[in-house]
């Protein structure tokens, strides 16, 4: 994830405000390290919390993690560049496609890492208006929800192989 926002910052330095790309992708780096640093510390010493804890932990940590995703579409309002709004699309789109791997196994979390790209990104399609961006929008938590399905059916082969 860190290496797609540093990407994605790159890619979007001439054509988005600068200052809040950096302030976007410095606080994705820090709280990607945060989820890191929870991974590392329950893998070092798995009994020093309670799995609540760490997983409660870990939960809110993602949560942010997927708010901050879910800011990229503010982006959309910033900018009627079609290049701009593809990548915003394709970041959150590809970002909700790749938590499955990871968050499958830990269902709440990948629900509080998708909700809000989720919600985000069809807000802000459907308020755009026009008939085509209303599709998109409508379309997001459809996806969502196939992805979603996805997720549970990777838990479920995880937990009962």
């Amino acid at each position: 994830m860190i290496a797609a926002a540093l990407l994605f910052t790159v890619i979007m330095k001439d054509s988005l405000d600068r200052s809040l790309l950096v302030l976007w992708v410095g606080s994705m780096i820090f709280f990607c390290g945060v989820r890191l640093f929870i991974w590392k510390r329950y893998n070092h010493n798995e009994y020093a919390v309670s799995p609540e804890i760490w997983v409660r932990r870990y939960l809110q940590s993602t949560l942010v993690v997927g708010l901050l995703w879910a800011s990229l579409s503010l982006f959309l309002y910033f900018s009627d560049d079609l290049v701009v709004r593809s990548l915003v699309f394709m970041m959150i789109i590809g970002a909700i496609a790749a938590s499955v791997p990871v968050l499958s196994s830990i269902l709440p979390a990948f629900y509080a890492y998708i909700t809000p790209m989720t919600v985000g990104l069809a807000t802000a399609f459907i308020l755009e208006g026009s008939v085509f961006n209303i599709s998109i929008g409508v379309a997001v938590p459809v996806y969502a929800a196939l992805i979603a399905q996805t997720a549970i059916n990777t838990n479920r082969h995880l937990r009962d192989p």
